[in-house]
């Protein structure tokens, strides 16, 4: 499988693991003009959760979850201001969630989910 590829599967993954935790997806691989948000779901309780997917096949690089730095945090939150502002939505709580996947051969998928991996900056959000 080739980088897309095993990125495409991992969300697969993960989108069908939020739906049997009780979240109804609303969207994968939402593209604004920033980037992608990988899944966007609204949990049992009502909460926006924006979720981030990071798959791995090698293990090289370290957990999975490192790869989601502080740019990549900013990133994550212009992207859920842009998806807010794009659908008109206002929800009194968002959650940023990461999860991650790794794939070994003859193995089962290992997927990690880390709710509420990094707090949304308020101030600026809405």
């Amino acid at each position: 499988m080739n980088r897309k590829q095993t990125g495409s599967y991992g969300e697969s993954i993960a989108a069908a693991y939020l739906k049997n935790s009780g979240h109804k997806v609303l969207h994968c691989n939402f593209a604004t003009r920033r980037g992608e948000l990988d899944l966007i779901s609204l949990n049992s309780n009502g909460v926006l959760t924006l979720t981030e997917v990071k798959t791995d096949q090698t293990q090289k690089a370290g957990d999975p979850a490192s790869w989601v730095n502080s740019q990549k945090v900013n990133q994550l939150h212009k992207m859920g201001q842009e998806y807010c502002n794009l659908h008109n939505v206002i929800y009194q709580e968002i959650q940023f969630d990461v999860i991650t996947i790794i794939l070994k051969q003859g193995e089962s998928p290992k997927l990690n989910h880390i709710p509420n991996a990094f707090l949304p900056n308020c101030a600026n959000f809405f």
